[in-house]
């Protein structure tokens, strides 16, 4: 502001600025405005408020037009509206190849198509035209790959027209885990902590990829694969936010219960329960979260066993019910997911280590492998990171059915099938266990506000807050 304090010293009351106007118009008969009822099939309209969030911090004036339904004449209508009102137009969503998808052929006929599809992910349905000598950018529908096209693509270009100057913002890291590329040039979202670089893709779909995301990594097309352990270079968003406790491992409600519970900030990063297992071993984390079963029916302390961690701890935690979600009341157990379509967890997590023993179970009992009931589950090498992800999906109608904990099918109106009571417990190690951010945690597992406070489904015994040295 200083700027400003210089220009009324010398007597400037206004002087000439330069400026930007972007219009910023969101289609889809599906999408509803925020604080509005949620008619079934629906969801809220993010890339209006994003899209608008990202053009102010550029230094743009941002103009947001109305929800457009996916009709020809009315995107039509708000796209020549907007181009003879602004200086830059940003539309989303309508920019695939579906029959209802036609932003493309609108600016193709009104004005100039220069290109539609790149080959990037996220963000390969992007798009780009002129019309009424006005730059009209069609961004993807889904959320990540929105906010992924303009970061990269358009923030830049805007603020040099601004005559904004701008550093990239970057630092280096250690890739958490292997990453297997889809062949085309990906960018691709990472959480960093502690100088390792955790891969915090949900899929495009999920704004929460960005919300979690520290930053991202440029993987070339010609990359097929990408080995933990490898430097890598991150660019990062903002700065990076310093946490007292680091979590690592499977992902639970209970454990953003802790959070908000103990006097110290976390930061919490779901991986699954191998995830956080080797995150402790690697001395990655603080504590990890597991529920890992084992062929015997018990519960994480086998199965750590065999990683071998040195001075490792474990604290009894909860007990979770694990089920079917599902919207299909037909589904009773696992047989009943042969020819549905599921939405699967992620190798290494607890829940798909259930999922296994329990195809493998009914194989057993059937006479029959359990590589051949998998072959008739439409979806079982589709994966989701998280509870809330499997929800999600069964809810917005991309899977039948999934396996994930009783809180995740509560909070989406979903019906759920018990079919286990099971252990959530935390790893650490005995350096961490000494510490006052430890004993904060066994003490807030021990307590009645604790107990109360869990989501139905979630609840503590007689064990929770025990320590046993592995």
């Amino acid at each position: 502001m200083k700027e400003i304090g210089v220009l009324a010293a010398i007597g400037k009351r206004e002087i000439m600025v330069k400026t930007l106007v972007a219009g910023v118009i969101s289609t889809g008969d599906e999408l509803t405005p925020p604080g509005e009822p949620l008619p079934q099939a629906h969801i809220y309209d993010t890339n209006t408020y994003t899209i608008k969030a990202a053009l102010t911090e550029c230094g743009a004036t941002p103009i947001v037009y109305p929800i457009t339904p996916d009709k020809r004449e009315l995107m039509t209508k708000a796209i020549r509206r907007a181009t003879d009102e602004c200086d830059l137009v940003l539309t989303s969503g309508s920019t695939s190849a579906g029959s209802s998808d036609i932003i493309y052929q609108i600016i193709a006929d009104e004005g100039d198509l220069n290109f539609h599809g790149i080959n990037i992910k996220p963000g390969k349905p992007a798009m780009l035209g002129i019309l009424n000598k006005t730059p009209i950018i069609g961004l993807p529908g889904y959320p990540t790959s929105a906010l992924t096209i303009f970061n990269q693509f358009i923030a830049e270009k805007i603020q040099t027209s601004l005559s904004q100057t701008t550093t990239p913002n970057t630092t280096t890291a250690r890739l958490a885990t292997t990453i297997r590329t889809s062949g085309r040039e990906e960018l691709l979202p990472v959480i960093i902590a502690r100088k390792n670089a955790y891969p915090a893709d949900k899929g495009s779909g999920a704004i929460t990829t960005l919300a979690h995301a520290d930053g991202f990594i440029h993987i070339p097309p010609t990359t097929e694969m990408v080995d933990a352990g490898t430097r890598v270079e991150v660019r990062l968003f903002s700065q990076i936010a310093t946490r007292d406790i680091l979590f690592i491992g499977s992902h639970c409600p209970g454990i953003d219960v802790v959070e908000d519970l103990i006097p110290y900030t976390m930061r919490i990063i779901n991986t699954g329960s191998t995830g956080g297992i080797i995150a402790i071993r690697n001395r990655h984390a603080d504590i990890a979260g597991t529920h890992l079963l084992d062929s015997d029916g018990n519960y994480n302390e086998k199965e750590i066993k065999r990683y071998k961690i040195k001075d490792a701890v474990l604290i009894k935690g909860y007990l979770r019910e694990q089920g079917i979600i599902t919207n299909d009341e037909k589904i009773k157990g696992v047989r009943d997911l042969v020819g549905k379509t599921i939405m699967n967890r992620n190798n290494g997590s607890g829940t798909r280590t259930l999922t296994d023993l329990l195809i493998q179970k009914a194989a057993l009992e059937d006479g029959t492998k359990p590589e051949e009931i998998i072959k008739k589950i439409k979806g079982y090498h589709t994966q989701a990171k998280t509870h809330s992800a499997v929800a999600s999906a069964v809810k917005l109608g991309r899977a039948d059915a999934g396996f994930g904990i009783k809180p995740a099918a509560t909070h989406n109106n979903l019906h759920f099938i018990k079919v286990a009571d099971e252990e959530y417990d935390l790893l650490t190690t005995r350096e961490f266990i000494n510490t006052p951010e430890a004993g904060s945690i066994i003490q807030t597992l021990k307590s009645k506000k604790f107990k109360e406070t869990l989501p139905e489904g979630i609840t503590t015994y007689k064990r929770s807050g025990e320590a046993i040295e592995l």
